[in-house]
């Protein structure tokens, strides 16, 4: 090993001292011709690089983002008003996004982000058991169409005027999902100014969703009417009678998912919170299909929202909407179900695959057009 060493050393002594014997612009020359080598060598292998990148098919998150901006979109306009809501289910991180997003500094479009206003006055509550529910007890989706149109002329676009006034906004971000999830979405389209409605299509794992849902209070608050609960008299408790869930129930108007009663008597408790999962994703496919060119759309992910891709994701939902995030909030997701002390389902994963197997088999696809039906692998044509 030494005299390899010294070998080394004396050869490396000599290449120098002959260097130094070259005249300056030999040296030059030869600096010169070593860089060029090098220089290809590097383009070359980025070159190498590129074509690989391009063999590669997109990441999961640029594969499944989808963003349309319609041709009509007004949004960027300091003069016009923007009207941004969100397409959820509820314990669909629509509370997170009210909490992470906020006003950008000095923007060129004031912005003003609330989550669940729905006056300026009255609590969200009576509204939706004042209003909400009183829409969607439509006789017929006729019924419940011009009847939407009408609630949003009178009642909706003069109180986000008014909201947009007191805060000086131009933009109002609506991070709620009760006006969506009770069908307002067509209505509002068709009602506000064209071109000033942008939607988030904000979805949660179906199963996470639906045992979500379930933990939010028992039984008996569940919105579909009567359940298993009975009272000291022995009669069932409806309901009606309770502190009922601000979410629609199967025999709504609005409904796209239609069950039968001798079906929906067969589904357990947790495939009927799927069933309402569902029915919102077959009302946001009709939604996309009757009038995706008149608003602009953004769908993503509650998973995609988690900060793992570093918060690439939410910067995208931020952009859409026109405001900013606050880092500060946007490492952790709040659970305000674990705050509120409530219970989640005791159940193994097996089962909660077996009771959505069974109840995909019941309930099947969903009439989303005259030509269009959708179901749980895809959007395809009636036969």
């Amino acid at each position: 090993m030494a005299r390899r060493s010294s070998s080394k050393a004396i050869i490396r002594r000599r290449l120098l001292k002959a260097v130094r014997n070259l005249s300056l612009e030999v040296q030059a020359g030869i600096l010169i011709g070593v860089g060029v080598v090098v220089g290809f060598l590097l383009g070359f292998t980025a070159s190498l690089g590129r074509k690989a990148t391009r063999n590669c098919p997109d990441s999961p998150i640029a594969q499944n983002l989808r963003i349309s901006i319609s041709s009509t979109d007004r949004c960027g306009d300091p003069k016009s008003p923007c009207y941004v809501f969100v397409f959820g289910t509820g314990r669909s991180g629509t509370q997170h996004l009210s909490r992470v997003l906020k006003p950008k500094p000095n923007p060129a479009v004031p912005v003003y982000v609330t989550h669940e206003e729905e006056h300026l006055r009255a609590r969200t509550k009576l509204v939706v058991h004042r209003d909400y529910r009183r829409l969607a007890a439509c006789a017929d989706k006729a019924q419940f169409r011009v009847q939407a149109e009408q609630y949003i002329t009178r009642v909706k676009l003069p109180f986000y005027t008014k909201l947009l006034k007191r805060h000086s906004a131009k933009r109002l971000v609506y991070t709620g999902h009760l006006p969506m999830a009770f069908g307002l979405g067509p209505a509002l389209v068709r009602t506000l100014p064209p071109g000033t409605v942008r939607v988030l299509r904000l979805r949660r794992e179906r199963i996470a969703t639906a045992v979500s849902l379930m933990a939010l209070g028992p039984e008996k608050e569940d919105p579909w009417g009567a359940t298993t609960e009975r009272d000291s008299d022995g009669q069932l408790i409806y309901a009606d009678a309770v502190n009922r869930r601000w979410f629609p129930k199967p025999s709504d108007a609005m409904v796209r998912l239609h069950v039968e009663a001798h079906v929906w008597a067969k589904l357990n408790r947790f495939q009927r919170w799927l069933w309402y999962v569902d029915d919102v994703e077959c009302r946001w496919q009709a939604f996309r299909h009757s009038l995706g060119s008149r608003f602009s759309l953004m769908e993503e992910s509650l998973e995609n929202l988690n900060m793992l891709d570093g918060g690439q994701s939410l910067v995208r939902v931020a952009e859409f909407m026109g405001v900013a995030v606050d880092w500060s909030k946007a490492g952790a997701r709040d659970n305000s179900i674990e705050h509120k002390m409530r219970v989640k389902v005791n159940a193994s994963e097996s089962s909660l695959r077996q009771w959505d197997e069974a109840y995909r088999q019941a309930v099947g696809s969903c009439r989303i057009s005259s030509k269009y039906s959708y179901g749980w692998g895809g959007r395809h044509p009636e036969t």
